[in-house]
């Protein structure tokens, strides 16, 4: 094989590898960062990912049976996301921080005072001690990310 042919085999790679992590890589963020930065800046003490509320490998449109659901009920008529992903720019972050952080926060008040199931602990709880998927109590030593 000639020096040209494996660069140019090397650069195809390289190309092909940084248009996959882009169509891959930047969907599945979306607007749910937003709800994941909210949540945890009201409990400081635990670290959240993506599978608090959605089911691992699955559709962001599939929410867990646990916190996932008991957010969508509360939110679900807002069509929040849809909005969000209409918006461009500074009028995408306007609509983050007017809108979608207070719908989350408001949601978050109901939701919490809830219990996952009759007899139980409440939603509250359960993010506060990291009882859930997705979720993890921070060391002491860990840092704002």
């Amino acid at each position: 094989m000639s020096v040209c042919r494996r660069i140019y085999t090397f650069a195809v790679a390289i190309l092909m590898g940084v248009v996959i992590s882009f169509t891959f890589g930047s969907s599945t963020l979306e607007a749910h960062t937003v709800f994941k930065k909210a949540l945890e800046k009201s409990y400081e003490g635990v670290k959240v990912s993506c599978n608090s509320c959605h089911i691992k490998g699955k559709s962001k449109k599939q929410r867990n049976e646990d916190l996932g659901k008991a957010f969508y009920e509360e939110m679900k008529d807002q069509n929040l996301t849809e909005e969000w992903k209409s918006k461009k720019g500074a009028e995408k972050k306007a609509y983050q921080t007017d809108v979608m952080i207070p719908a989350f926060q408001k949601a978050l008040k109901i939701v919490k005072e809830k219990k996952k199931e009759e007899g139980g602990d409440t939603w509250h709880t359960l993010i506060e001690t990291a009882q859930l998927d997705g979720l993890k109590l921070k060391d002491t030593g860990d840092e704002e990310e």
